[in-house]
C-alpha cells in the first residue's frame, strides 16, 4: 500500500468455481484483477492451478514469491495431478527454448510473518524497499500503474488509501496515519474525470 497498490485475498473455491477469466482479468463478485500473486505456495489444488494457468494464458500476470507450486492437494489421482501441476508450473515460470515464461518467479522474495496484535500500534516509519520488493513492483507496474501515487513516485510513510468504485464513480478514501501532516501532490489511476474533495461535511470541486 505504501507504493500505491492494494490487494484482496482469493481462495481456491473462488478461483476454480466462481471466477470469470477472460482478456487478462479475473473477475470475482464484480471486482476485476489483472495480477495474481502466489506467496510461497508449494501445494495447490489442481483445479486452482488450471484456473491460474488459464488466467496467464489469457494475458494476466501471475507472480510466484519464494517457492513454486510443486504438489497438487488431495489424495485422489494424486500422481496424475502432480504430473499435470508440474507441467503447468513449468509452462508458467520456466522459459522453453525461445518462448518466455508466462509468469514471474521471484525466488529470493521473503515474507515476514509478524504476530497479530489487535491493540494500538506505535507509529513506525516505512522501511526502505529491498531489491526483491523493487522487482515485484516493477513486474506489477508493467501491467498496471499504481492506483495511488505520491509525487515523484515516492514511497508513502503513512499516507494510505482505499479505492472503491460505486457505479461509474471512483471513490478514494485517503488517510494519513503519520504523526505529522503531509502536503504533497498525488495521482489517482483514473482518466477523464473531474475530481471532488470531501472533508467532514464539506465538498471541494
Amino acid at each position: 500500500v505504501a507504493n500505491g497498490y492494494d490487494f484482496d485475498i482469493v481462495n481456491d473455491d473462488l478461483m476454480s468455481r466462481r471466477a470469470n477469466i477472460a482478456d487478462g482479468e479475473i473477475e470475482v463478485a464484480g471486482y476485476a484483477y489483472r495480477v495474481l500473486v502466489l506467496p510461497s505456495t508449494p501445494v495447490v489444488p489442481i483445479e486452482t492451478m488450471r484456473a491460474i494457468h488459464a488466467f496467464a494464458r489469457s494475458g494476466g500476470l501471475v507472480i510466484a514469491l519464494g517457492e513454486l507450486p510443486a504438489s497438487a492437494a488431495g489424495l485422489r489421482h494424486c500422481d496424475e495431478n502432480d504430473r499435470e501441476l508440474k507441467r503447468l508450473t513449468a509452462e508458467l515460470f520456466a522459459p522453453d527454448g525461445g518462448r518466455p515464461a508466462l509468469g514471474v518467479f521471484l525466488p529470493d522474495y521473503t515474507i515476514e510473518r509478524a504476530p497479530f496484535n489487535p491493540g494500538r500500534q506505535p507509529y513506525k516509519p516505512t522501511p526502505p524497499l529491498e531489491e526483491p520488493q523493487r522487482r515485484l513492483l516493477a513486474a506489477i507496474e508493467r501491467v498496471a500503474p499504481p492506483d495511488f501515487a505520491l509525487a515523484g513516485r515516492a514511497q508513502s510513510d503513512g499516507l494510505t488509501f482505499r479505492h472503491t468504485r460505486v457505479g461509474d464513480v471512483d471513490i478514494y478514501f485517503v488517510c494519513n496515519l503519520q504523526p505529522a501532516s503531509v502536503a504533497t501532490n498525488v495521482t489517482f489511476r483514473v482518466h477523464g474525470r473531474t475530481p471532488m474533495r470531501w472533508e467532514i461535511g464539506r465538498a471541494h470541486v
